[in-house]
């Protein structure tokens, strides 16, 4: 069969740094979009996305699975 396997997220930034654009799709009208931007292109870990910004890793992970529309 086919293997695949994503690379820690860690590396995204250097990917999409190599590729010259983000490959990955995100709901930029959504707050979940936007915090899944942020991780993506800054190599982030919810875990420590949520120590940078001392905010709990639940509440965090909620909101980034939010779908509270952006005006």
């Amino acid at each position: 069969g086919e293997w695949k396997k994503r690379p820690q997220i860690r590396y995204y930034p250097k990917l999409i740094e190599f590729l010259g654009y983000n490959p990955f799709h995100f709901d930029k009208t959504t707050i979940g979009g936007w915090i899944k931007k942020y991780l993506i292109q800054h190599g982030l870990s919810i875990y420590k996305l949520s120590k940078l910004i001392e905010v709990e890793k639940r509440t965090l992970a909620s909101w980034e699975n939010s779908r509270v529309i952006l005006n």
